[in-house]
């Protein structure tokens, strides 16, 4: 049997972000896809196509896919750990390398990891020390 507080979800890690492992020493900051503030970053960043979108079966892909990356440098790629460039100096976390990493083609790979890592519940899940001390 799962004890009740293992099904539970933790609505600040949705939102603010859980830190998971990318490889051993290097992680990231993620927040959950469709949380609120991705939802409306969505809304605003569609805005300008939405006509084009209802009336064309055939509307690009490709813009929707930069908007949608572009909402989740913003609001899903919020930090991590353990980078450093190639002067030795730690990389540290700004949006403007949040939206390098989620649009750039040589940054791929992270990118769609940090995707998938936005949808699994478990980076979500509220632990037992964290539900017990908020009852």
């Amino acid at each position: 049997m799962a004890k009740l507080t293992s099904l539970k979800t933790d609505a600040h890690k949705q939102e603010n972000g859980a830190w998971v492992d990318y490889k051993p020493g290097v992680s990231f900051l993620i927040a959950r896809s469709g949380n609120q503030k991705m939802v409306e970053t969505l809304r605003q960043l569609k805005k300008p196509y939405l006509k084009e979108i209802r009336e064309n079966e055939d509307f690009d892909p490709e813009i929707l896919g930069d908007i949608g990356r572009k909402a989740a440098a913003q609001h899903i790629l919020l930090g991590w750990s353990g980078i450093e460039g190639d002067d030795d100096q730690p990389w540290e976390y700004t949006p403007e390398r949040s939206l390098e990493i989620m649009t750039e083609a040589s940054w791929q790979d992270v990118a769609e990891w940090v995707l998938v890592q936005a949808d699994r519940a478990q980076n979500y899940a509220m632990s037992e020390f964290e539900a017990g001390s908020k009852n």
